[in-house]
């Protein structure tokens, strides 16, 4: 707690708030590199549990939609909204 309130931790934005659809706005530590010209992007959530599962088993694996529904059915894998 002591280090977060750091008056260096806020110049250098090593605490960012990332906001998340599924838990609301969280402080998650920041890039620690910082050069002149680097994209300092703000970090992102990361995806929801399934968000990616169709296209690496459709594209990448070859699985149909019946398929991937099939999976899903049989809670084998979640498929994301």
């Amino acid at each position: 707690p002591q280090a977060a309130a750091s008056p260096q931790v806020a110049a250098r934005n090593m605490l960012v708030t990332v906001n998340d659809p599924a838990v609301g706005a969280r402080k998650v530590v920041g890039n620690p590199i910082k050069m002149s010209g680097l994209d300092n992007t703000q970090p992102t959530p990361p995806p929801r549990l399934g968000a990616d599962t169709a296209t690496v088993l459709g594209e990448l694996l070859g699985l149909d939609q019946t398929a991937l529904e099939a999976l899903a059915e049989g809670k084998v894998i979640a498929l994301g909204t």
